[in-house]
């Protein structure tokens, strides 16, 4: 998709499953860096391309907050393979 359409309709078939249709957009991020996302919102007049490309990235940038702040308090180490453990951390 780096030079071809901004967006398709790609079908995969796993292993012992049905056929699974994903739509595969092409993104520009508000830096320039091209991605391709997948979803499964065929509908191009119910999910328009700008308004999934706008939510993916507010979603991101959710992320990677959520990411700094885990890395900042160190949340993600957790010794403990229980939730009760994990309490008592």
């Amino acid at each position: 998709m780096r030079s071809g359409p901004a967006e398709a309709t790609i079908t995969l078939q796993p292993p012992q499953a049905g056929p699974i249709r994903l739509r595969a957009l092409r993104l520009r991020s508000p830096d320039g860096e091209l991605s391709v996302l997948l979803t499964h919102l065929e509908d191009p007049v119910r999910f328009p391309t700008a308004a999934i490309t706008a939510l993916y990235f507010r979603r991101w940038a959710v992320e990677i907050h959520y990411h700094d702040e885990k890395t900042s308090l160190d949340l993600e180490t957790f010794h403990s393979p229980t939730e009760n453990g994990i309490r008592q951390e």
